[in-house]
């Protein structure tokens, strides 16, 4: 029995832990899909997890080879620097053509969803506040 369901610490030295390349958290979906792609050009072995049903996980990239970090981070590094570049560009783009979206052409837009907004964030502060004036 002894040894029953125990690996001897020498096999644990070749298992390298994974390495997080890039959370997933509030990154746009063609920002995530052009690093997969960028990952996938230079045969970089990864893999992806989900926040779960829950949304309490961890949503990331994972690089499995950690002996490729350095390549990889520049690599992502060097992807970040062009991407800031073309989005800015974009979005100074949009306000020189007058289609950045601001308060304005949000109500113009939308106006009931706006005003309905509007009200419930006027009624939320009324209920907040009120008893604190009726102490007064």
């Amino acid at each position: 029995m002894a040894g029953l369901g125990r690996i001897p610490f020498n096999d644990y030295a070749e298992y390298k832990m994974p390495e997080l390349l890039l959370k997933l958290k509030q990154v746009p979906e063609d920002e995530h899909e052009e690093i997969l792609a960028l990952l996938d050009e230079h045969n970089i072995d990864y893999y992806e997890t989900t926040a779960g049903f829950w949304g309490i996980g961890l949503q990331g990239l994972w690089l499995r080879d950690s002996q490729r970090l350095s390549e990889v981070k520049n690599l992502l590094h060097e992807y970040q620097l062009a991407r800031q570049v073309r989005v800015r560009e974009a979005y100074q783009k949009e306000c020189e053509e007058g289609r950045q979206r601001t308060l304005w052409s949000t109500f113009s837009q939308q106006p009931l969803m706006f005003v309905l907004y509007l009200l419930l964030v006027v009624g939320l502060i009324a209920i907040t506040v009120s008893p604190f004036l009726a102490l007064v």
